[in-house]
């Protein structure tokens, strides 16, 4: 039998209505429910809810005291590490918005991504 053919049956249904909420509370909420349960396996690592949330605060909090916050573009150049979620989460607290910049960019694609972007801390 194969397998990829078989029809896909998500357990909620496609037109669920949600609250529109901005993404930092619903990670917010979902740790809150969740606390000390494994959000991301890295590498024999497992990383919690409530440690990425406050790793996100605390990169938030960062932020902020540099003055980067509402407007401000932040570039996160990351490959997939753990580092990301709060990183992305973190941006977003502080009310900046995020960038994503692929680590095999060339720096010509870099910096050509940086100032079409308006990314003011990578």
């Amino acid at each position: 039998m194969d397998v990829s053919k078989l029809p896909y049956h998500h357990p909620t249904p496609w037109d669920t209505q949600f609250d529109p909420l901005p993404l930092p509370e619903m990670f917010a909420r979902a740790a809150a429910q969740r606390g000390d349960r494994a959000l991301v396996h890295f590498m024999g690592r497992i990383f919690s809810y409530s440690e990425l949330l406050g790793e996100a605060r605390r990169f938030a909090h960062g932020l902020l005291a540099r003055g980067i916050g509402a407007g401000d573009r932040v570039g996160l150049f990351l490959p997939n590490v753990p580092a990301y979620v709060p990183a992305y989460y973190g941006a977003m607290m502080a009310g900046a918005t995020v960038v994503n910049f692929s680590p095999l960019y060339t720096v010509e694609e870099l910096s050509h991504q940086v100032e079409d972007s308006g990314t003011r801390l990578l």
